[in-house]
């Protein structure tokens, strides 16, 4: 009984671990040599910086560094350092806490160095969702 239930613990890891090989944090970084930290992309949604807890500073539309904020570099759609510019040329870069680049957060797909791990282009997606949805 133990060994089997050792199995089933150990195929479950394995299950989630390929499912989404992600780091436990990527944070999105904008600006001139991307030295703006504009919030957490992979961290728990209720984190204060995350981009996705809309109470946050990060994740609110208020923020004057926060890529839901229509009103400035970040979140304009017609700035070169917007995400949602479809043809933006300096969008924001996508980091983990080692300093590894893991791409542009984009809409642009033409963009040179727009991410090829699908779990990010996922979460680019769900961004893009919220962005049109106002939600």
């Amino acid at each position: 009984m133990r060994i089997l239930l050792a199995l089933i613990v150990a195929l479950t890891a394995c299950a989630t671990k390929s499912s989404n090989n992600l780091p436990p944090r990527l944070g999105i970084y904008g600006g001139k040599n991307h030295q703006v930290f504009l919030g957490c992309l992979v961290c728990p949604d209720t984190a204060s910086d995350s981009i996705w807890n809309r109470m946050g500073a990060k994740g609110g539309i208020y923020n004057s560094q926060s890529i839901w904020n229509w009103r400035n570099p970040y979140g304009d759609p017609t700035s070169q350092h917007s995400p949602w510019n479809p043809t933006a040329t300096n969008p924001p870069v996508i980091f983990d806490l080692h300093g590894k680049r893991y791409g542009r957060f984009t809409i642009n797909r033409q963009h040179s160095d727009f991410p090829t791990d699908p779990n990010i282009i996922e979460l680019i997606n769900k961004a893009e969702i919220r962005k049109r949805n106002r939600i």
